[in-house]
């Protein structure tokens, strides 16, 4: 029985310290709650299974060698995209062992980006829901509780200064006002792996979407040629430049991991 488990299991697991109960086998200190913690999976020997001995990512990131493949680690589908990234870093051998923030066991983000227009004023942010009390500015509809959302800041006219209007990303996506790549968007690495590509879906099917057409784009080699759907959308014959070095972010970012795999 004993071998069964511990066939079924993967040697390391990932995950957000769900307390700040457990402490760090390396360093002996407090694992802080929602902290990105790794753990060496081991077999129990006070009973028939096994436990994870937790472990900061900082600290795990110190020590070279420790994890060989991705696919040693379960619970990479529900991390964050920095932190899946400095997996990917560490175990490739080029991540930063000086860099300050992946010492302090924090996420690397972008800062907020701004663009497009409406109701706000280009200050956007995209989360997971905390709770199920916001209501989509959209569609008058609940947002559940870990749903993605995204915010626009808007005036508040009961005090001076901005609050966040709330929509669902579907709802957000048909108004049009974000005009730059989604992982441009503040907040966007905090979701995780199955989130974002969840959201990455919903752009490509928004008819009109500017990260739809990029992604359509490369997917059909035609990365440098205007297609008649978005002729159709920008009547005028010349090129964007802005849109253009989307392109080539875009592009640049597609052959890279082509190249890895």
């Amino acid at each position: 029985m004993t071998k069964d488990i511990e066939s079924a299991h993967k040697p390391w697991k990932a995950e957000y310290a769900k307390s700040s109960r457990s402490s760090c086998r390396a360093c002996n200190k407090p694992i802080v709650k929602d902290a990105f913690r790794l753990a060496k999976v081991q077999t129990a020997h006070q009973f028939n299974g096994v436990m994870p001995l937790w472990n900061h990512a900082s600290c795990v990131f110190q020590n070279e060698n420790e994890i060989k493949s991705l696919e040693e680690i379960d619970g990479l589908e529900d991390l964050r995209a920095g932190d899946l990234q400095n997996l990917r870093k560490y175990i490739e051998g080029s991540l930063a062992a000086s860099d300050e923030e992946i010492n302090r066991g924090k996420s690397i983000t972008p800062a907020p980006t701004a663009g497009g227009s409406g109701d706000n004023t280009g200050e956007y942010e995209i989360e997971n829901a905390k709770s199920s009390r916001s209501i989509c500015k959209s569609c008058n509809e609940k947002i559940e509780k870990g749903h993605v959302r995204v915010a626009t800041m808007v005036d508040n006219p009961r005090f001076r200064g901005k609050q966040p209007a709330w929509r669902h990303v579907e709802c957000f996506l048909k108004l049009r006002w974000w005009t730059s790549p989604l992982a441009a968007m503040a907040g966007w690495d905090n979701l995780s792996v199955k989130d974002q590509c969840e959201v990455q879906d919903l752009a490509k099917a928004c008819p009109g979407g500017i990260e739809a057409s990029i992604v359509e784009e490369i997917e059909n080699h035609g990365v440098g040629n205007k297609r008649k759907n978005g002729a159709a959308a920008n009547p005028s014959p010349k090129k964007s430049p802005r849109l253009s070095k989307i392109k080539e972010k875009v592009t640049n970012a597609a052959v890279k991991k082509s190249a890895k795999t």
